[in-house]
């Protein structure tokens, strides 16, 4: 599941006032679907991602990242979310590299590693977390666990 992770701050494209958590959570589930209805499930295993498909999950990502970048997330959140919407581009950045590394490796507890070791990944964790204890549910897997 690609979507649930988080990170640092940073500001927004965003303009408008500030959703309510309800207008917000709603609006990044609308977004999450339709991009993942365009894409096809963006939430995949990076070690099984065949090659010809990389470059289309990298498109639904960048794509995912700004269209979340329009968004006037609440006060509460707004660093959770720049994190987040930094953390699908950076990891948009890194998947090829990723996809090859963890494809190399024939120990699961390798792949494990290959994964504590992209700080992509460490940042959308963390602003998935960070949503989760605020008690947001935005689903950023696009509802596919």
């Amino acid at each position: 599941m690609l979507f649930r992770s988080g990170g640092g701050g940073s500001e927004t494209a965003a303009s408008g006032p500030p959703q309510t958590k309800a207008e917000y959570q709603a609006t990044v589930s609308r977004i999450v679907s339709d991009v993942s209805a365009r894409y096809g499930n963006l939430s995949v295993d990076p070690a099984k991602l065949p090659a010809g498909e990389v470059a289309d999950v990298q498109s639904g990502l960048r794509e995912l990242a700004g269209e979340l970048d329009e968004v006037s997330p609440p006060r509460e959140v707004s660093d959770l979310h720049a994190d987040y919407v930094a953390g699908l581009r950076a990891f948009a950045d890194e998947l090829p590299e990723l996809t090859e590394k963890l494809k190399a490796v024939t120990d699961p507890s390798a792949g494990i590693d290959v994964l504590l070791d992209s700080e992509s990944l460490r940042q959308l964790l963390r602003a998935s977390q960070g949503f989760a204890e605020k008690g947001y549910d935005l689903e950023l897997d696009g509802g596919k666990e």
